[in-house]
Formats: structure tokens, C-alpha cells, sequence
């Protein structure tokens, strides 16, 4: 969060060469849902306008709003992800590039927001990139969008390569996925 884009894509150069070093493939996830109380995280630096504030069972958390993902990503992921994508698609270690870590659009029922910026994400990912596979980086559709089935929401990104779901505390809502 607190360097530029073409720096945080020489810095994961660096670790995916260290990374095949020791014949270690690579998940990368591209931003996270989460920053701290000082806007210190994993995401791209233009997105720092796109974080709220929310307490839930969890405590006392800031993420991305909904703002982001209806319209804010596009400016300020989509040229973070093309500039990571175009510096490291050549590493034959990444075993996927994800989308993100725990990605959902908090507090908004509505899923088609959310759905057009994962597949825009997608495509311009596989737009640079066609040899690695891509991962979705939710905590299941379930969890996000109770109501919304699994096969209903991954039959819209249909190119989508990997479900990758995050459970806690045998909390298993994103098994369906």
C-alpha cells in the first residue's frame, strides 16, 4: 500500500525468481479485502480511497467498500493488476494469479457489481496473461451473498480457472463453492 505499483511488480519479480530457486510454485493474490486503522495493507495504493470502516462478529475491521467494486476498481486495481501481470506473466512458478484474499462487496445484497468486477478482472488478467490460471479469492458465495448458490454465481464467470474458498473456525458456508 505504500509503494508504486511498478515497485510492488519488481518485488514480487524478485520473489518469484527466489521462489523457483527452490522449485516453489506461486499463488498470488493480487489485493486484500483488509488494511489496518493506518492504511497500512495489501493493496494497490490507489484503492486507499476505496476502504470503510466496519465492526462485525469479528471485531473491528476496515475493508473495501462498495464504491470499489461497482466502479473505483477500474481505475485503481485494473492498472495495479495489468502492470503485475504484464512485469511477472513470464515466471513459469505461478500456479495462479487470485483475485484477491476474501474479496466481497460487504454489506451489498445485490451480487452483479460484484460479479462484472471479478470477470473484468479476469479478462484483463487473461488478456496479458494467457498461460497461468486464474483463482477467485472469496470466502465462498454463500458467506457473501446468502440466497445466491454457488453454481448460480460461478456459471457467470465462466472463465474462471480455480474456486479458491477461505473457511474459519469450522465455519464450512463456502464448502457449496
Amino acid at each position: 500500500s505504500n509503494i508504486s505499483d511498478e515497485e510492488a511488480a519488481r518485488r514480487l519479480d524478485e520473489f518469484l525468481i527466489l521462489a523457483d530457486n527452490y522449485n516453489i510454485q506461486v499463488i498470488i493474490s493480487l489485493t486484500n479485502l483488509y488494511r489496518d486503522d493506518n492504511g497500512v495493507g495489501q493493496y494497490p495504493q490507489a484503492a486507499r480511497p476505496y476502504f470503510k470502516v466496519m465492526d462485525n462478529q469479528w471485531g473491528h475491521l476496515v475493508i473495501l467498500n462498495s464504491e470499489f467494486f461497482e466502479s473505483g476498481y477500474k481505475t485503481s486495481y485494473l492498472p495495479y493488476v495489468r502492470t503485475m501481470v504484464s512485469r511477472n506473466k513470464y515466471h513459469s512458478n505461478i500456479y495462479a494469479w487470485e483475485i484477491g484474499n476474501e474479496l466481497r462487496d460487504e454489506g451489498n445484497p445485490n451480487p452483479q457489481n460484484f460479479i462484472a468486477f471479478m470477470e473484468d478482472t479476469i479478462q484483463t488478467i487473461k488478456s496479458i496473461d494467457s498461460r497461468h490460471t486464474v483463482s477467485s479469492g472469496m470466502m465462498g458465495v454463500s458467506y457473501s451473498y446468502p440466497g445466491l448458490t454457488a453454481d448460480e454465481f460461478y456459471s457467470k464467470l465462466p472463465n474462471l480457472d480455480i474456486v479458491s474458498v477461505i473457511d474459519y473456525n469450522n465455519d464450512h458456508r463456502g464448502e457449496q463453492d
